[in-house]
């Protein structure tokens, strides 16, 4: 068990930044010996409880490490592509979109009797350099054209979308300082669901952030925001909480079920997106 629980919280990369969200690329992990691949697959163990358990992954790693995408195919039934489904690497250069990352990903998954969860349309640490210099009229027919175009893309391959990522400020728990909150104002989180759901009709649809797993000041600031947006009837079916915790400081559990049970109430499903446990700070060696 523990040497699974080992390749568990090495595989589940976190899908994107937040203060508490690796930023460098990491190497793909090698397992110590075959313990990977004799235990039990945790997709198996998920399922019975009508679960999915997934992990994020770059499609360089699936193509060229064998125990990478061995250990994925085996303990999965759900993946997120760490990078190449962002705005920033489809879309490099306005006009040239480039699915291939995030294409071979699916296919993979695909191949392997998994679901796909695309991350994510809006992310203000993704944006192609070229977004920034663009002028409002021109961010606005940009913004639409990228969610139609990657969402219409996927129509179909993926069962879920983090629509918005991260949109919460950490200080001041109101909406982070972005382009798009510059450019379009504070409703382009309710125009990127919309635009969403336009793409693909049946993909559930996600708002993703960290540090919002218990009760405070910015789970208080998450839930107001997706209350507010079901409120207006706009289509968002789900909260992404990213869980990057210390097992040597963590929310109360008590806090963690009260945050999730009044989400829930809300009609939201919540998806525990980027778990990722830190050890370094325990005891011992």
């Amino acid at each position: 068990r523990g040497l699974l629980a080992g390749v568990l919280l090495v595989l589940v990369l976190a899908a994107c930044g937040g203060s508490d969200s690796p930023t460098a690329t990491p190497s793909p992990y090698v397992p110590p010996g075959p313990a990977w691949s004799e235990a039990a697959p945790l997709r198996s163990a998920a399922a019975s409880s009508r679960k999915r358990v997934g992990t994020a992954v770059f499609s360089s790693g699936i193509a060229s490490d064998p125990v990478y995408a061995g250990a994925a195919a085996r303990h999965f039934d759900d993946l997120t592509a760490e990078w190449e489904m962002k705005w920033d690497p489809i879309e490099t250069t306005r006009g040239a979109l480039d699915f291939s990352g995030g294409d071979a990903i699916v296919r993979f998954a695909e191949a392997n009797a998994m679901s796909v969860k695309g991350h994510a349309l809006v992310w203000h640490q993704a944006v192609p350099a070229w977004v920034g210099a663009l002028a409002a009229p021109e961010l606005r027919t940009a913004f639409e054209d990228h969610i139609r175009d990657v969402a219409g893309h996927y129509l179909g391959r993926v069962r879920a979308w983090d629509v918005v990522n991260e949109a919460i400020d950490d200080n001041s728990y109101g909406l982070r300082d972005t382009v798009f909150l510059r450019g379009l104002g504070a409703d382009y989180i309710a125009e990127a669901f919309r635009l969403a759901r336009e793409a693909d009709p049946q993909a559930e649809l996600i708002y993703n952030d960290y540090n919002a797993e218990g009760m405070g000041g910015k789970s208080d600031a998450v839930y107001a925001l997706v209350k507010g947006l079901k409120q207006r009837g706009v289509p968002i079916g789900g909260v992404g909480l990213q869980m990057h915790i210390s097992a040597a400081g963590f929310p109360p559990v008590a806090e963690i079920a009260a945050n999730l049970r009044r989400l829930g109430a809300l009609g939201l499903k919540v998806n525990i997106s980027e778990m990722d446990v830190r050890i370094s700070a325990l005891p011992g060696d």
